[in-house]
């Protein structure tokens, strides 16, 4: 097994994670959703954990703010990398303009295809 050992898919693994790691939680929080925030939306970036404890209260604190509603994500096969994903539709929205803009202003404009 890899580092899906570390996702929180039920609660009560939630609740015996939010128990172990109080500490690391409250300690982190602020800083994981500040390094979340500056990541790109849609693309895949490496989890810049090391060393299983790390990696197990890295994850577990990524799936508990999931989990509680503050930020949308996908891990991929490997759980070693992750990819912020907007939270609401304003966000996508946001994305999609700036993105699909680059690739065919004309048609994104006035919703034609070329």
């Amino acid at each position: 097994m890899g580092n899906e050992v570390y996702f929180l898919r039920y609660k009560w693994q939630a609740e015996a994670f939010r128990s172990r790691y109080g500490a690391f939680i409250e300690k982190n929080t602020a800083a994981f959703l500040v390094w979340w925030d500056r990541l790109p939306l849609y693309e895949w970036v490496s989890l810049p954990f090391n060393g299983n404890a790390v990696m197990e209260a890295g994850i577990g604190l990524l799936c508990l703010l999931y989990i509680d509603g503050i930020i949308n994500l996908s891990f991929n096969k490997t759980v070693t990398s992750v990819m912020r994903e907007a939270l609401t539709e304003d966000e996508y929205r946001a994305w999609a303009d700036k993105h699909f803009m680059k690739i065919n202003p004309k048609a994104h404009k006035d919703g034609t295809q070329s």
